[in-house]
């Protein structure tokens, strides 16, 4: 999806086309699912700065938490990004002594990666705050529209994700 500033959308368009392209666009739900992303993402960003770690140090920092010894390759898969991008993402997790890289046992070509003790302090605290930025999306909502939305967001995950969805 391209990354359309919000205030490009409300721009005055040139002439007709452009402007209703630019509503179209505005109204798509791709938009809206990317517009809130982003939004949470900006705040999840601010709340992890005092802890000295991003939002992918701190995805990173869960995954291991909840299945440690993963490899590199691994972390990235769970993280969305490239091996070459997982690379400077644990660099810095292990400058700050928050995981420890070791040879795995089976295959000795690879390095396992696990928390430190201050890596799993790290993880409570940091998700703390964390869940601070999601409870302000969901206080938005009663509890019957948080469900709902969770099963619509749930549901259209997976419509994304069956084969054949996705665009030739």
């Amino acid at each position: 999806m391209v990354n359309v500033p919000s205030s490009a959308l409300k721009s005055p368009a040139k002439d007709p086309a452009q402007s209703a392209f630019a509503t179209d666009l505005e109204s798509r739900v791709g938009t809206q699912i990317k517009s809130c992303e982003q939004a949470v993402t900006t705040l999840k960003t601010d709340a992890l700065r005092r802890y000295g770690i991003s939002v992918a140090q701190h995805g990173v920092l869960l995954a291991l938490y909840c299945s440690p010894g993963q490899s590199s390759a691994q972390l990235a898969r769970s993280a969305s990004v490239t091996p070459q991008a997982m690379t400077p993402i644990l660099t810095k997790l292990e400058q700050q002594e928050l995981i420890r890289r070791a040879v795995s046992p089976l295959n000795n070509r690879i390095l396992t990666v696990t928390l430190t003790a201050l890596g799993e302090e790290m993880v409570m605290v940091a998700d703390s705050a964390i869940r601070s930025v999601e409870q302000r999306l969901f206080d938005e909502f009663t509890e019957d529209e948080r469900e709902q939305f969770k099963q619509l967001l749930e549901r259209a995950a997976n419509a994304v994700r069956r084969p054949g969805s996705a665009v030739s």
